[in-house]
């Protein structure tokens, strides 16, 4: 399952399809810190049955401190997946109308497949 998504270059399409996949699911968006870095802005999937999934980190030998909110603290975040995480808010369908056509529908048959 992790494969076929781990292809995708949109960093925020991951965990979206996973979303969509899981039932009983949400999105946080929120913050991670690797060990002697500063908070990064990032989105990751929860829910009762699995916990944090976050496709992101999967590989990374050391696990990301996941942060809900930053207070004052200074964080790394691209203004363009911000502007594409504020489309998918108000409106998935004009998020998916901006993706290769069938390429969601594609994605989610092959994690039903696992």
């Amino acid at each position: 399952m992790m494969l076929n998504l781990k292809k995708v270059t949109d960093p925020l399409m991951a965990p979206i399809l996973l979303h969509e996949h899981l039932k009983d699911s949400k999105l946080v968006q929120g913050w991670v810190r690797l060990p002697g870095t500063k908070l990064c802005w990032h989105v990751w999937v929860e829910s009762r049955a699995t916990g944090i999934i976050d496709i992101h980190t999967l590989t990374m030998e050391v696990q990301p401190e996941y942060v809900y909110e930053t207070g004052e603290e200074e964080f790394d975040s691209d203004r363009q997946v911000l502007d594409t995480w504020d489309l998918y808010q108000n409106s998935p369908k004009d998020y998916w109308k901006t993706k290769p056509m069938g390429i969601r529908s594609k994605l989610l048959a092959s994690l039903k497949q696992c």
